[in-house]
């Protein structure tokens, strides 16, 4: 089973701009993959990952979405869903395996974030402290 999350704006895609974003928590020994990282018109794409431990590694994107919308598929099948607030969002996460997806949006921009080997609270703490001007 697949859970579908529509999103949909009244602001064109090219009028809305990306906050700056800043992680006010990493786990322990985590450090920013600047070769894997992306910054698009429309989509930022940020990785950190344990040096140590190639498999536990985080991905944080960031998608502009405007009135044609877009469409986000996530694998639930036998996966722990849970609906909690991000600074005052809807949040959606989805634990299956060693996979963490948690996604929410604000101000016509979906975020998405994606851990591997990490703990729920862990992934939580990071995505409760990303910060935005």
């Amino acid at each position: 089973e697949y859970t579908s999350i529509t999103y949909s704006s009244d602001t064109a895609a090219e009028d809305a701009e990306f906050p700056e974003s800043t992680f006010g928590y990493i786990p322990e020994g985590m450090v920013r993959n600047e070769d894997e990282c992306m910054n698009h018109e429309f989509m930022r794409i940020t990785v950190y990952q344990s040096p140590n431990a190639e498999s536990t590694f985080t991905i944080y994107e960031e998608s502009i979405f405007s009135s044609g919308g877009s469409i986000s598929n996530i694998d639930t099948e036998n996966a722990v869903t849970d609906r909690f607030s991000i600074h005052g969002e809807e949040a959606f996460s989805s634990v299956k395996d060693n996979t963490i997806i948690i996604t929410w949006t604000s101000n016509d921009i979906a975020y998405t974030f994606v851990s591997y080997n990490l703990s729920l609270s862990d992934a939580k703490q990071i995505v409760s402290n990303i910060h935005q001007k």
